[in-house]
């Protein structure tokens, strides 16, 4: 029963009302879809958004609160006040209808537009976002409100979606990240146009430019160390000659500086080499006519700094602009452990017949930015797009435009990990998965000692899944790629990929 008492604390605005409610109709959401509810279609609907829009104060409009009550409202209601969840259930669709008037597909952001002007309840949802990166909710353990993913591309068939008894697909403008016990924390920001001056907008484009590159090319571009603690074998990976893959990584960011995204491939890419880009970048912004990517995720390498509790460094990836400034990082959350088998195959030593954990520490936060022109983005390092928390369910809630993958693997192909664990995350939330790839693995698994000893047609070096065109997939291989330094860069065009299909022979 929905009482003063309980809905106090969630008052102060729309947002916090919406995670509150949601604890209240989840339950019910095999009846809301049987029954079904009435929604939309209830008669007391469009008189509470109509009141909602035209509300001056601030925090939840009255006429909200009172029909939640069960107490009396000016207009006809078909939900009687004893269905206290399908009222709330109306009020989440009142909400969700305000939101739509400033979700970031329904306002064109640049310079020479306006947005429209949402009523006040609506405004205020857009405030609180700025500021805190949602719309509000993490009060007493309720999940904290996003705008709805794809943030850019809405293109989802929510009946399509609403297998099972899902409540998130019931909106169109809003989703809420729930509360997580686990040990991960998720962090979302929307970074604000004045902060991200992307140049021209990726958004509008049919096919945004794509630039990546191997950075590690030969067998003994990284160097592998097994050793044992306490035990336990780990295995250490990281550039053999940093400085030459410094000088390898600065001239691949110049090479692809049309591209609109630059994704680089796992820990090939050391703190140094960060800096220098970053640099660069700067030193180039201020040329006129400087071509520089617009998002760049700089792969993955060994942070400077270790974790005081382990000794080790992280596995972390460096978020840039064009201008060279640093957007965030994202620490690898979740530890790879590669099999015995795979690194004889690799020739690579083991330290004992035992699968060896990467040589890391791990963080414990998923960095999310909602930015202009490219809409929401995360950044999932090799395992961490595999496992399901915190990425793959951050991924189901959030409907991230862009999920970014650097890897160390062997080549690319279809019905590798990558390209199924794609499939399940892009089918399920409508996100373009992005796969960065090293040829190192390859060209030892080959048996080789540089990539000119391999089929450059069978290094897969990159992977591309989307969800808007028949489910189509892309494998970029060395074959796609210009020489010194060995790079590629191509558009988003789905309607010119394979179709995505796993089959089991």
């Amino acid at each position: 029963m929905l009482t003063q008492e309980l809905l106090g604390p969630h008052l102060q605005g729309l947002g916090d009302l919406f995670a509150l409610l949601w604890q209240v109709v989840v339950p019910h959401a095999g009846v809301l879809h049987t029954a079904p509810w009435r929604g939309r279609a209830a008669a007391e609907y469009a008189p509470l958004a109509a009141a909602a829009r035209q509300y001056r104060g601030t925090g939840t409009p009255d006429v909200l609160i009172r029909y939640l009550l069960g107490e009396p409202v000016a207009f006809n209601t078909e939900v009687t006040p004893a269905a206290h969840a399908e009222r709330a259930f109306t009020i989440m669709l009142v909400i969700d209808l305000l939101a739509h008037d400033v979700h970031p597909s329904s306002v064109v952001i640049s310079a020479s537009s306006r947005a429209p002007a949402p009523c006040r309840a609506a405004s205020q949802l857009r405030q609180r976002r700025w500021i805190d990166g949602h719309y509000g909710g993490g009060i007493a353990g309720t999940g904290r409100v996003v705008p709805k993913g794809p943030i850019y591309r809405r293109l989802l068939d929510e009946d399509e979606m609403a297998s099972g008894d899902r409540l998130d697909t019931q909106f169109t403008s809003l989703a809420l990240l729930e509360v997580g016990a686990g040990q991960y924390t998720i962090h979302i920001e929307a970074v604000a146009p004045k902060d991200f001056p992307a140049g021209h907008d990726p958004a509008d484009a049919e096919a945004p430019s794509i630039g990546i590159a191997p950075v590690a090319e030969d067998r003994d571009d990284l160097a592998f160390d097994a050793v044992l603690r306490q035990g336990r074998p780990f295995l250490d990976a990281r550039p053999r000659d940093p400085g030459e893959l410094v000088a390898r990584t600065v001239a691949v960011v110049r090479a692809l500086g049309s591209a609109d995204i630059v994704l680089l491939p796992e820990l090939c890419v050391s703190a140094d080499a960060v800096t220098a880009v970053m640099e660069d970048l700067a030193a180039a912004a201020g040329l006129s006519g400087a071509l520089a990517p617009r998002l760049l995720a700089l792969g993955s390498g060994l942070s400077a700094q270790c974790c005081p509790a382990t000794g080790r460094p992280y596995n972390e990836c460096s978020i840039v602009d064009a201008n060279g400034r640093l957007l965030w990082k994202q620490r690898k959350l979740n530890h790879f452990r590669m099999g015995e088998q795979r690194m004889g195959e690799c020739n690579i030593p083991t330290a004992v017949a035992r699968p060896h954990a990467e040589d890391v520490a791990t963080g414990t936060v998923l960095q999310v930015r909602d930015l202009p022109h490219f809409g929401r983005v995360m950044v999932l390092i090799c395992e961490d797009l595999e496992q399901r928390a915190p990425g793959g369910d951050a991924a189901y809630a959030l409907r991230p435009d862009w999920i970014l993958t650097p890897v160390l693997d062997v080549a690319q192909s279809a019905g590798r990990w990558t390209h199924q664990r794609a499939i399940e995350i892009a089918r399920l939330s409508g996100t373009r998965v992005l796969v960065s790839n090293s040829a190192t693995l390859a060209v030892r698994q080959a048996n080789g000692q540089t990539v000119g000893d391999v089929a450059a047609g069978s290094v897969g070096i990159g992977l591309c899944i989307d969800m808007t065109e028949s489910r189509r997939m892309k494998v970029v291989t060395l074959a796609d790629c210009t020489i010194s330094p060995i790079s590629t860069q191509f558009d988003w065009d789905p309607t010119s990929w394979d179709r995505w299909t796993i089959v089991v022979r």
